[in-house]
Order: structure tokens, then C-alpha cells, then sequence
């Protein structure tokens, strides 16, 4: 069976967890697996709530501010100027989570992700656990 990628699955849930899951006070988002940024714009549109994004993509095909590999930026940017940091990935964003535990990241982050029957999860999470 071939496994299919499609951005956005369960749009609504996962705009619904962001929106009601919110920091008061100014929005500042490093969002790490930005695509075409529809996430964030729809949590927008339905809080009504100024958001200030920063998008992370390694594909081509979208738009993004910062085009490459969001583990990379997570090291070497500081952290402290985002109050949320957003990991909605293919699969499970374990170097990303590794990179936020490592610099003592403080702030909200969202993570969603998709886990498939066939689909390992990463060796270096489970030693972890």
C-alpha cells in the first residue's frame, strides 16, 4: 500500500487545538513545518488574534521565509523571541523535540503528527523513553 502525504489532514482539529490552546499576550510562532502556511492563517481567522509567524519549510514548492532544515534553524536561532514553536510533521519530529529539550526551549509548543501501522518510530525516541 502506498502511503499518500497530504497536507493539512485534519485541518480542523488542528486548528481547534491551537486556537483554544493559546499563550496570552502577543503570538510569536516559529512554525517549522510551515507548507503554505494554512494552519496559522486559520487559527488567525478564527480567534480574530494577531499572529506573528515565522514559517520554516525544506520544500521548493511553498513559500517560506526560512527554506531548509528546521532542525538546523532550531539550534541556531534564539528561541526566546517565540512564545510557541510548531512541529505538525509527516512523522514524528523527534530531532526537532530533541533540539527544543536541549536548549531549554520555555514556551508553548504544538506537536501533531502522523504515526502509520507500518511506520517506525525513531530508535533514539525510544532509548529516551
Amino acid at each position: 500500500m502506498v502511503q499518500i502525504k497530504t497536507d493539512n489532514d485534519f485541518y480542523k482539529d488542528k486548528v481547534m487545538l491551537r486556537a483554544n490552546h493559546l499563550p496570552h499576550g502577543d503570538l510569536r510562532v516559529l512554525d517549522c513545518f510551515a507548507g503554505k502556511g494554512v494552519i496559522w492563517r486559520g487559527v488567525q481567522y478564527c480567534t480574530g488574534r494577531r499572529i506573528s509567524v515565522l514559517p520554516i519549510d525544506s520544500r521548493f514548492d511553498v513559500f517560506s521565509v526560512l527554506h531548509g532544515d528546521n532542525v538546523d534553524y532550531l539550534y541556531s536561532l534564539d528561541l526566546s523571541r517565540f512564545n510557541i514553536i510548531d512541529l505538525d510533521a509527516y512523522g514524528i519530529p523527534y530531532r526537532q523535540l530533541k533540539a527544543l529539550f536541549t536548549r531549554g526551549y520555555s514556551g508553548t509548543v504544538f506537536v501533531t503528527f502522523i504515526q502509520t501501522a507500518m511506520g517506525g518510530i525513531p530508535f533514539g525516541l525510544l532509548e529516551e523513553i
